[in-house]
């Protein structure tokens, strides 16, 4: 326990991590439509891991803030970042503090000097909907975009993206997976891509790395895609 809370500090107040950047193109074009802010450090052989011990030791919100704030300052320095997709967890966004965070990065000029979507985390259960849209609607007032992480992984039904209303919908990588090989994988993506074409929302396929999971998610109207086959994660 305290070897785990010696860990967290060293990595949370001696900024003792990094971001890469990974590459969304949009499927038609094949423009870059963004970069995914994806943590790093030396200190732990997975990201993920380190997020779960911060939620069992009460210091998730920490981690997770110090991580936006990071994310969003080496984008604001490099001219190519033009939109920055980035995590957060639920329980951050409903944290007492996230407000006061929010105005922070404002007022810093992070949220102004690049175009912010955040993806809602799927490693948490949206306990509050009706709280959580009401803090969506003052980041939205500040100009942030919201993404829903992860679609198929977690506990988010279609019912709950429909109250959301999110601008994007990112399809969890286990749809990319044999994609061409499986119908029924087809039909609930197509189901999906015709919902959020009818919602306004754009539909992501993450975890690409191959040519024909590339033609599927055009013939079945994803509009953006994400994997190795695109962009790996690298330092900008």
């Amino acid at each position: 326990m305290k070897q785990d809370l010696n860990l967290l500090h060293n990595m949370i107040y001696t900024k003792n991590f990094s971001h890469v950047f990974q590459p969304l193109i949009d499927l038609q074009t094949w423009e870059v439509n963004g970069f995914e802010a994806l943590f790093r450090s030396k200190l732990v052989d997975s990201p993920e891991q380190l997020f779960s011990l911060a939620m069992k030791n009460n210091m998730l919100y920490e981690l997770d803030t110090h991580s936006i704030y990071h994310a969003l300052l080496t984008a604001s320095k490099r001219k190519s970042i033009h939109r920055l997709f980035i995590n957060i967890y639920p329980s951050t966004m409903m944290h007492p503090f996230f407000e006061p965070f929010l105005n922070k990065l404002y007022l810093n000029g992070l949220i102004m000097n690049t175009k912010v979507i955040v993806e809602i985390s799927e490693a948490e259960e949206i306990k509050d909907l009706l709280g959580m849209k009401s803090v969506i609607e003052l980041m939205r007032e500040l100009g942030i975009g919201i993404a829903i992480d992860d679609y198929g992984k977690g506990e988010t039904t279609l019912q709950t993206i429909i109250d959301i209303e999110p601008d994007i919908v990112k399809l969890d990588k286990t749809f990319s997976s044999r994609l061409a090989l499986s119908l029924d994988k087809q039909s609930e993506v197509r189901k999906l891509a015709n919902i959020c074409q009818n919602e306004k929302m754009k539909l992501v396929l993450e975890g690409m790395e191959n040519h024909s999971e590339l033609v599927i998610a055009k013939m079945l109207g994803i509009d953006l895609g994400q994997g190795y086959l695109i962009g790996r994660p690298k330092e900008m």
